[in-house]
């Protein structure tokens, strides 16, 4: 599987090589102590004094109070609070390119990825996903309808709050081999255009339908429910103002999206990764 090496080695260059985001292998699970992994998981579960649960959906409250007063208050909690930590993966920042050469199909994926310690806020968390909404449409735009280079791109851009807040853009997509060096290049530039003068209106209404839909269809989704309450509680933010669709659409801006593609996008620290067929 071409694909997985070279998933495989490019998380190996951005995390530092680091062991807990090592791929699994033979050699990997032959060191695990089968008795010492499910004292582990016993533990986990002996003290529930720490759980949180969260239901949605079709629930009635009065039948529902019965039954976790018979089966979740019983269950054993020790009043204690589990406590996590952090492990310091040391996220590269690049200049990195690289290319791995594995498989026979005459086909490449291109990873784009840059990434810098961040502070976490909830407009900053808004202009992040609008980033990503413009970026796919014209990239998609640029990288396939115009140059006829790849069938489709993928764009993501977040800010973590933990371990530590860092903000991370990632562009990747596939194409043919002889075209990466062009499609990559015209990727980037798009980036910089963008933190130079913005982006147009037509794109803005776009991205402020595509969110307007996405909380329509998001409203009427158990899980999506179950997420957002989870985020709210773990984090102790205001549910409503988090899923405020109106102050996401008011981020819609020429100036917020420049902004933020100057903030996520910086061409001196780009981990570029390449799989590349062999001859």
């Amino acid at each position: 599987m071409p694909e997985l090496q070279f998933f495989e080695q490019l998380a190996a260059i951005q995390t530092g090589n680091h062991p807990r985001h090592r791929p699994q292998t033979e050699a990997m699970l032959a060191q695990v102590d089968p008795d010492k992994a499910l004292k582990v998981f016993h533990a986990q579960f002996a003290d529930f004094s720490g759980f949180t649960f969260s239901f949605v959906g079709n629930v009635d409250p009065k039948t529902l109070k019965p039954l976790v007063a018979t089966y979740l208050a019983s269950l054993p909690g020790s009043n204690g609070k589990a406590a996590w930590k952090d492990i310091n993966v040391n996220w590269a920042r690049g200049p990195v390119t690289k290319i791995v050469v594995a498989g026979s199909e005459p086909k490449s994926d291109v990873s784009i990825t840059n990434t810098a310690p961040d502070t976490w806020s909830l407009d900053g968390e808004r202009d992040a996903a609008i980033l990503s909404k413009v970026l796919e449409i014209r990239l998609r735009e640029v990288l396939r309808e115009d140059m006829g280079g790849v069938y489709g791109v993928s764009v993501g851009a977040a800010i973590e709050r933990e371990p530590k807040p860092r903000h991370q853009l990632e562009i990747s997509f596939t194409c043919d081999p002889q075209n990466v060096d062009k499609l990559e290049k015209a990727a980037v530039d798009e980036l910089a255009k963008i933190s130079k003068d913005g982006i147009g209106d037509d794109y803005l209404t776009k991205v402020k339908e595509q969110l307007r839909r996405e909380h329509e269809t998001n409203l009427e989704e158990n899980q999506w429910w179950v997420a957002a309450i989870h985020q709210a509680y773990w984090y102790g933010d205001d549910f409503n103002a988090t899923n405020d669709v109106n102050a996401a659409l008011s981020r819609a801006t020429r100036d917020h999206v420049k902004a933020a593609a100057q903030h996520f996008f910086d061409p001196k620290h780009l981990v570029i990764g390449v799989l590349k067929p062999k001859k």
